[in-house]
This record gives C-alpha cells, structure tokens and sequence, in this order.
C-alpha cells in the first residue's frame, strides 16, 4: 500500500473513532405509567409481597390512578397493613369516588356513616355516596340505601323506596337484601303484604347462611304465619341461626333453657 493510501485509511479509521465517541447515547426508559404501577402492585400484594406493593399503590395513586386510590384508601379504612386512619382513606378514596368508582363510592359511604378516628358520622354523606355507587349496579350499596330508607337514616324514611333497593341488591344475590325484602313483604310495608312471597326470600336468604333469615324463619313457623305451626321445626331453625351468629335466637334459646323444667 503506497503511503497517500496508508494515509487515507488512517483518517478514515480516526474519524470513525471519533464519530463513534460523539454518538448520543440511547435516552433512559420512561418511568412506569401509574397504571403500569397499580397493576405491579395488584400482582405483588396477591404474591405476598406486601410492603413492594404498598410502595407502588402509594406512586400509582400519587400519579392519579384511580384504582390505586381506591384500594390504598381502603386499607387504610380497615387498617390492612397499614395504620388505620380514617382521613387518610377520605383523602385517597374522593378522588377515585370522584371519578366515579363504585367501590371507593361504597367504601366512602361506609366509613361518613360508622365516623370514628377524628371523622364526624354523616349519614346524609353517607347515602350520597351509597346512591351514587348503588345506582352503578353495587349490591352491597343498594343493600345499605334499603336499610337507610327503611329507617330513615340520612334521609326520609321511605320504604317504598327501601323495597326498590333491597330489590335491586337482593337481584344481585345480596341474602341480606333479601332478608330486608323479606321483612317489608311479611309485614306490608311499602307493599301489599304477602307471606308467602316473604317466606321464599327468607328460605333463599337462610340457604345462602343469613343468621337473620334463619331467625325469622324460626318465628314463622312458631306463630304459624304462612307455613303450619311446627315448634319442633321452629326450634331447628333457632338453633341453625344461633349457631350463624343471631344474637336473638342465642337469647331465646337461652332463655328458654331457663325456663325448661
């Protein structure tokens, strides 16, 4: 190789080199999304690891991710791995609420209408949020509008309405709805009564293991209203809501027991 050509390949391999060290380096990977955190999160708490998942709930919901919100929010509500702090879950959940999450809907009216840990009970907020989540489909929501309407709590007592709600939540499956209903049907309020119709709820109620369906299946067989008068039946049935945790049938058994020769 003559020398101008040595010469010409040398400069040719410098200012590769030189090209090659002015090359801008690739750019860092962008930070997860917030819903790429929340979802992490999902997958590392139902791992177990419970202390990764709280710090990327913590990120997910900081960033906005709704679904964050709402679950960090009802940890702190029912003091799951965290400290329980009723202010701290109204902080989290009312935006997701907000955006329209039936869950932290749910979860926010729970925690206006039980107060407690530095939060005024507020039954009117309470059936705010309730009726927004309940009118999203939410069982349980429902469920709870029926028992306010019923008793007037947080807004007039209304118990044509009460039976609207239990309806739509005992449509769902909810077997204490269904017991609600029941009640409204065998004692005619808000409703033409019917005890047969209030039997079946209470039979459907009781078959799912509601203590109170179980009681007041007892009662009616005791009174005979709507099925033959069986005390030995009645009795079964006290004893079956008892054991699932009727403080009233535990109190007349009790009391029974007393009074037994």
């Amino acid at each position: 190789m003559t020398p101008p050509k040595r010469q010409t390949l040398l400069r040719v391999i410098l200012l590769s080199i030189s090209l090659a060290g002015c090359a801008t380096p690739p750019p860092p990977a962008p930070p997860p999304s917030p819903a790429a955190l929340a979802a992490q999160a999902d997958a590392d708490l139902q791992a177990g690891h419970v202390q990764q998942a709280l710090a990327a709930y913590l990120r997910a919901a900081q960033g906005g991710d709704h679904h964050a919100q709402s679950v960090l929010g009802s940890m702190y509500a029912d003091g799951d791995h965290v400290m329980q702090d009723n202010n701290e879950a109204i902080q989290l959940l009312t935006p997701a609420a907000e955006a329209g999450l039936a869950e932290a809907q749910l979860r926010l009216g729970g925690i206006h209408a039980k107060g407690g840990s530095g939060v005024v009970q507020d039954a009117a907020k309470a059936v705010f949020w309730w009726r927004r989540a309940a009118q999203q489909g939410n069982a349980e929501a429902a469920l709870h509008l029926g028992e306010a309407a019923q008793f007037g709590r947080g807004m007039a007592q209304n118990e044509a309405e009460a039976l609207r709600w239990y309806q739509q939540s005992a449509d769902a499956g909810d077997s204490r709805a269904m017991t609600g209903l029941g009640t409204l049907y065998a004692e005619g309020r808000g409703v033409t009564p019917n005890i047969t119709r209030a039997r079946s709820l209470f039979e459907q109620a009781a078959a799912s293991g509601d203590a109170d369906a179980m009681y007041r299946l007892a009662n009616l067989y005791f009174e005979g209203n709507g099925v033959k008068h069986d005390d030995a039946t009645g009795y079964a049935w006290l004893r079956r809501a008892a054991a699932a945790g009727s403080v009233d049938a535990a109190r007349r058994l009790a009391m029974q027991s007393a009074v037994a020769p």
